[in-house]
């Protein structure tokens, strides 16, 4: 319970400071989704005029730019819905926690359940472990003192 402790402090020191850019991000999300929307409203509402209910006299839809500009408008537009209001991701959250775990876990072996349970409970999977690490761990330095 210790462990999960230790991490979970970690985990939160680390990330905390993060959450005070949140406002600026989300902010910006907020207007650049109403600029954007607005924008590609009104393009898109002149773009279905034009070739949907207007008759174009002499340009053809093939060779014309409109198309090109409306998928770099909703190019842009998924670049600003995307964005994250927070600096980081559950990926993020998950490496951090790994990256505090591992080095944890030698502390596994100096658990004294480890060392006076024979047959562990495998109801216990931290007791189970932990005696499974001590004997393979007991294995190879009862190999490295023989030489």
């Amino acid at each position: 319970m210790t462990i999960i402790g230790f991490v979970a402090f970690f985990v939160v020191v680390i990330l905390a400071p993060l959450l005070l850019f949140t406002p600026q991000p989300a902010r910006a999300k907020r207007e650049g989704l109403a600029e954007y929307g607005t924008l590609a409203t009104t393009y898109v509402i002149d773009f279905d005029q034009k070739w949907m209910h207007g008759n174009p006299t002499n340009e053809q839809l093939l060779g014309s730019g409109d198309i090109q500009s409306l998928a770099d408008l909703g190019n842009s537009f998924a670049v600003v819905r995307e964005m994250r209001a927070v600096p980081f991701v559950t990926d993020d959250l998950g490496r951090l926690v790994a990256s505090t775990v591992i080095p944890l876990v030698p502390l596994l072996l100096t658990n004294p359940a480890a060392r006076t349970v024979n047959h562990p409970d495998p109801q216990d999977p931290l007791r189970m472990s932990s005696t499974v690490l001590y004997r393979v761990f007991s294995l190879e330095v009862g190999r490295c003192e023989s030489w």
